[in-house]
């Protein structure tokens, strides 16, 4: 396919038509219109010529790294023993089921912190104890104390509560539970 160059105006007759244009529009917008039309197109062009590309080798470099991140790491042998001995099966379920009365309520809890510590009496048995940050109602709270206390079998060590604006019946709670199942 061949181009059809006498269509296309030679450049002489293209930038003197150019240079009219540009004084034309000088004398009736004045220079900041025409300077802010500059910058626009010295910015578009950059964008182009500059950070497109840029744009484009940081996606690529993004997906490459998604895909070096999916695969799962080989799990070494002490961060095995230790994750078989962190929770006993009941203990999950327990912690697990405190959880869903809580969603179940209408309770948001955050991140939560777990501790196993051993009891003075019987050093072979160790105790469970949660600490986890709450936003909720009163009432909701309630509630969900309640159903625990009925249904799990755990110790309530501390409650701490505060209201997020005076206005509000949002709580920002801290609940601190032991879970007293069995032994290990």
């Amino acid at each position: 396919m061949r181009l059809n160059t006498g269509a296309l105006p030679s450049m002489k007759v293209l930038l003197p038509r150019l240079r009219w244009w540009a004084c034309q529009s000088y004398e009736m917008l004045g220079p900041l219109p025409l300077l802010i039309a500059g910058l626009w197109l010295v910015l578009l062009t950059y964008l182009c010529a500059q950070l497109r590309p840029e744009l484009q080798a940081n996606s690529l470099r993004l997906q490459s790294i998604h895909q070096q991140l999916a695969v799962p790491l080989p799990i070494s042998m002490p961060e095995e023993e230790q994750a078989l001995s962190a929770l006993s099966v009941t203990e999950y379920q327990q912690v697990k089921a405190l959880f869903a009365i809580l969603k179940k309520n209408g309770l948001e809890a955050r991140e939560s912190r777990y501790q196993l510590v051993s009891d003075d009496n019987d050093a072979q048995s160790e105790q469970l104890i949660l600490d986890i940050p709450l936003t909720g109602d009163y009432l909701r709270l309630q509630a969900a104390l309640r159903e625990m206390s009925g249904t799990l079998p755990l110790q309530f060590e501390s409650l701490a509560m505060a209201r997020t604006s005076p206005a509000s019946t949002q709580l920002t709670m801290s609940l601190r539970v032991t879970l007293t199942g069995e032994s290990r």
